[in-house]
């Protein structure tokens, strides 16, 4: 990976990085963490942002949930699908085609749900009634940033994937909360 850094101040850089595929990505870092990622796609380029972003501020984006089993599948490579998809959560977020979403794990123990992460970001296939229509078949998230990837290296290597938290939608308090 090839390394640009434009430093803006003590806190803030932007950081220019070639990734595996040849594309070049400008990195928002922010306390030496990288915040949000733009991967340079001619003129409709989109601000993504990167995990640690989405644990500072889960609720920022749309999240879609899955299973722990689909996240290590999303691990190996492959973009989320939409049967790994939670359906009742899809039911309740309104995006459109192309939109940045998150993706969450949830797990249930004892008849209680916790949620972990989000532990990946990409870009939504197709808008949230799209998924719905197609009877939640197909590819729905082009994954292009998760836990323990490249970029996710460049930043702290923190784990709050093991703190689970309630959406928002789902309850008034965004905190997170403590095992």
């Amino acid at each position: 990976m090839l390394l640009l850094i434009l430093v803006l101040n003590n806190s803030y850089s932007v950081v220019r990085a070639q990734n595996s595929l040849g594309v070049w990505v400008n990195i928002y870092v922010c306390d030496k963490n990288p915040v949000f990622f733009e991967p340079e796609t001619g003129s409709n380029s989109v601000i993504y942002p990167s995990v640690y972003f989405t644990w500072m501020s889960p609720n920022s984006f749309p999240i879609l949930f899955v299973n722990q089993t689909v996240f290590g599948i999303l691990e190996n490579g492959a973009d989320l699908m939409l049967p790994g998809v939670l359906i009742s959560d899809v039911m309740s977020l309104h995006f459109p085609a192309n939109f940045p979403v998150a993706i969450a794990v949830a797990s249930s123990f004892g008849g209680e749900t916790k949620f972990h992460g989000p532990i990946a970001v990409g870009k939504a296939l197709m808008s949230s009634e799209q998924m719905l229509a197609s009877g939640m078949k197909g590819r729905g998230v082009q994954v292009l940033h998760f836990y323990h990837d490249t970029l996710w290296e460049f930043g702290a290597k923190t784990s709050l994937l093991l703190s689970p938290w309630t959406p928002c939608r789902l309850r008034m308090s965004c905190r997170r909360t403590t095992p």
